[in-house]
């Protein structure tokens, strides 16, 4: 070996990288300049020989150091110049490409300090995969966080899957680690392996990654974002421009289904959809930017419902990400959630929470979503086990609070017009009501008070109507109602075991009656409106609850709200004798007033309300003649 290649090329970085365990590679590898001249090395570990060729592919032999698989070439001048080398192989295969260990990092160190101060929001452009040119030469740019791993390879179709072939280089001050691996091409297949002395070799999918392989949650595949050409400018306008408070707001939960597009057809049911977003590192994001794109240009919003607090169990996943707790809670007690089979995150660690925002904000703003719900805040915030209220447990709480203040103020300052909606029951504590109901905190919280009330009376009190009336009454009048999304279908309400349970309900008929009383019930608290598209649910019932959707989105009473002129006024809501409940919504201006007459009790009666106004207009029912609680199909005028 060459007295000026063995300057570069030392004997315990060279093992190192022979046996898997350099986490910096360029310290050997790439172009190295030296006092009089350059070295260039470079490592295959099936390569049988090694040529480097400059522009003019003029070949320059390289020698092998020292019988491994490292070849070297020392140029007696200090002048740049670009080149790319030849690989021949064992089987006689020869393979040009330039040197991944030959390009610069992207990452400036003014992004890697935000980035360990949990404030590189805008950490997925460069974190991930993402197909660039750098030097002139097209390639894909790799990079994930993994700092206590003693090395990371990127795999894939590309190099075989083989993690000797694409170690990645660390920086030390955040534990990056990145690679341009040039000649590849989007769509590609990969995955990191990651090893480490605690957990070993391990094969990880990536937790920045935009689409993995059929939604499989353990390959990757390289998707170029910025390639797409959105056509919902008019939206993404007027989204800014409308006041979301004086207009309804019906969100319809659907999972993600390519079919969805023409089922839309009938969107004067709902205002916005709830659509589940793919698990941290786990998802199939190529298709739903069309299915945004296209939702928006038919008027129709898009809420990304995602769980902040954890993420999914499984190898592949961000468990013992690089062999240690890296965005698992330090807390083994609370670490798990074993009944939901996923992991808590560790909200005292920056880098962590910074991870969770550049997620929300890749999706704002390569995805147009128009609003979050954070799913199971309650879970997040206050961890049930044995040993609540100690030490650790007050310092998680802290922890999970400050963030959820952090993240909502960062959405808002990001995009006014995002709405953040919290999946919070409101009873468990009042210590952070402020991020609740403050001006500055969510816009909607998830209503479970309406909904849990009148669970326990319909399990209860359906035969013995006086004895749990007040639980249909108090919810309605507590505090911040207003700012609430209740759920007016019954999926999440009451099941059919709940109602076959009770003698009073032998027959599907009387299901279905009951479901179109609590339905009308629920659509009349003032609240922003919710509800589950069932591929199970009856005809009857369906149709029962569009036409109630469709009273929603046409009437104002429904949705505005006034100070001066609050929008709902009881009638009677004390009637727990005859189990009739009068009220009434009232529009801003007072001519397009509605009037909600529910009976619970199991007899036909007639409602006292011609003391309200001396006429009335009947413009929807659940009652049939001869029957209890089904619909009329035409409008009737009473006087």
């Amino acid at each position: 070996m060459r007295r000026e290649i063995a300057q570069i090329i030392r004997q315990d970085k060279v093992m190192e990288l022979v046996y898997g365990n350099n986490s910096s590679p360029k310290d050997i590898l790439g172009r190295h300049m030296i006092e009089n001249g350059q070295v260039i090395s470079c490592y295959h570990p099936d390569a049988v020989k090694m040529c480097i060729l400059d522009d003019d592919d003029h070949r320059y032999e390289m020698d092998p150091v020292e019988r491994h698989p490292i070849y070297a070439a020392f140029f007696p001048h200090k002048d740049e110049f670009h080149y790319r080398v030849e690989m021949t192989f064992r089987d006689g295969n020869i393979l040009v490409s330039e040197d991944p260990y030959s390009f610069a990092s992207i990452i400036t160190d003014e992004e890697e300090q935000l980035f360990i101060d949990g404030e590189w929001y805008d950490c997925y452009e460069k974190m991930g995969a993402h197909p660039m040119t750098l030097d002139g030469v097209a390639g894909i740019y790799f990079a994930v966080w993994a700092p206590n791993a003693t090395r990371v390879s990127v795999i894939g179709d590309f190099n075989y899957w083989n993690g000797m072939i694409c170690p990645m280089q660390k920086r030390e001050k955040s534990g990056i680690f990145e690679l341009f691996v040039p000649r590849i091409q989007s769509k590609s297949l990969y995955r990191f392996e990651i090893k480490s002395f605690e957990k070993g070799i391990v094969r990880k999918v990536d937790p920045l990654g935009t689409i993995d392989l059929n939604g499989s949650g353990d390959t990757s595949i390289v998707l170029n974002v910025k390639e797409y050409v959105w056509k919902d400018e008019e939206w993404m306008r007027s989204r800014k421009e409308k006041n979301w408070k004086k207009f309804p707001f019906a969100l319809c939960e659907r999972e993600f289904l390519d079919r969805f597009r023409e089922e839309v057809s009938e969107r004067e049911c709902f205002t916005h959809v709830l659509l589940k977003a793919p698990d941290f590192c786990h998802g199939t994001r190529g298709k739903i930017r069309e299915w945004i794109d296209d939702l928006h240009r038919r008027g129709i919003g898009v809420i990304l419902q995602m769980a902040t607090g954890f993420f999914p169990e499984g190898e592949c996943g961000l468990s013992s990400f690089d062999g240690s707790n890296l965005y698992d809670h330090t807390d083994e007690r609370i670490r798990h959630d074993w009944k939901k089979h996923r992991i808590r995150f560790d909200h005292s660690k920056k880098m962590v929470n910074g991870y969770i925002m550049s997620y929300l904000f890749f999706w704002m703003r390569e995805f147009h979503v128009d609003g979050f719900l954070f799913k199971d805040m309650t879970d997040m915030i206050y961890p049930s086990w044995k040993g609540e209220g100690d030490e650790k447990t007050v310092l998680h709480q802290k922890y999970s609070d400050r963030f959820l203040r952090k993240a909502v103020k960062a959405i808002k300052k990001e995009d006014f017009s995002v709405l953040v909606i919290a999946d919070e029951k409101q009873e468990i504590d009042t210590h952070y009501s402020e991020l609740l109901f403050s001006k500055d905190g969510f816009d909607l919280l998830i209503n479970y008070s309406v909904p849990d009330s009148l669970l326990g009376y319909l399990h209860s009190s359906i035969d013995k109507p006086s004895k749990d009336y007040y639980k249909l009454a108090l919810p309605m009048m507590k505090n911040g109602i207003r700012k609430t999304v209740l759920n007016v279908s019954l999926d999440d309400i009451h099941s059919d075991e709940l109602l076959l349970q009770n003698e009073a309900f032998l027959n599907e008929y009387d299901k279905i009656s009951w479901k179109k009383l609590t339905m009308g019930y629920l659509m009349g608290v003032p609240s922003r409106k919710r509800w589950t598209w069932n591929d199970t649910e009856s005809a009857a019932v369906e149709n029962y609850l569009k036409k109630l959707f469709n009273i929603y989105m046409t009437h104002d009473s429904m949705y505005t709200r006034e100070a001066k002129n609050p929008s709902f006024m009881w009638i009677n809501g004390i009637d727990a004798p005859n189990a009739v409940m009068t009220f009434v919504r009232r529009s801003p201006k007072g001519e397009r007033n509605l009037l909600y007459v529910c009976n619970f009790s199991r007899e036909r009666k007639k409602a006292s309300v011609l003391v309200y106004q001396k006429k009335a207009v009947i413009i929807f029912s659940s009652i049939q003649t001869g029957k209890n609680l089904v619909d009329l199909s035409e409008p009737q005028r009473i006087m």
